[in-house]
C-alpha cells in the first residue's frame, strides 16, 4: 500500500517533467545526451571509489533516460535517429558503469587484485 503510493507520487512527478520539457521544446536527443554524459561520470566515480556519489549519479541518469522518449512522443518528435541514438547510447551507458566497477576493482591495493576482475573466483 505505502510502495504504491510512492509509486503514483513518482509516476505524477515524472509526468509533469515530461509535460514541462516537452512544452519548452527541449529536443530529446539532448536528453539522451546529458543521460549518457551523466553515465560517464558515473562510471569515474564508481572508477575511484565513491560509490554513493556514483549511485546519486546512476539514478539521475536513468531518469533522463526514463524522460527523453516519452518527451519525443509527447511532442511528436519521434524520429527513426532518435530511437537508434538512444539505444546506442544506453549501451555504451552500461558499459561506462561496467568499466567503471571494473576500474575499481582492478586496482592493486590490499584488497583488490587485477585477477579479480579476469578471473572465475576471487584469488
Amino acid at each position: 500500500m505505502f510502495g504504491a503510493s510512492i509509486g503514483r507520487l513518482a509516476q505524477r512527478i515524472i509526468d509533469a517533467m515530461v509535460r514541462w520539457l516537452a512544452h519548452g521544446h527541449i529536443n530529446p536527443n539532448i536528453l539522451t545526451v546529458i543521460g549518457v554524459s551523466l553515465n560517464v561520470g558515473c562510471g569515474l566515480l564508481f572508477g575511484v571509489g565513491w560509490f554513493f556519489s556514483a549511485g546519486i549519479a546512476l539514478v539521475v541518469a536513468n531518469l533522463f533516460d526514463m524522460l527523453d522518449g516519452q518527451v519525443a512522443r509527447l511532442s511528436g518528435r519521434v524520429t527513426r535517429f532518435g530511437g537508434f541514438l538512444d539505444s546506442s547510447l544506453d549501451r555504451l551507458s552500461d558499459m561506462v558503469v561496467f568499466v567503471g566497477l571494473m576500474v575499481f576493482y582492478a586496482r592493486d591495493t590490499q584488497f583488490h587484485s587485477t585477477l579479480n576482475v579476469f578471473s572465475r573466483a576471487p584469488v
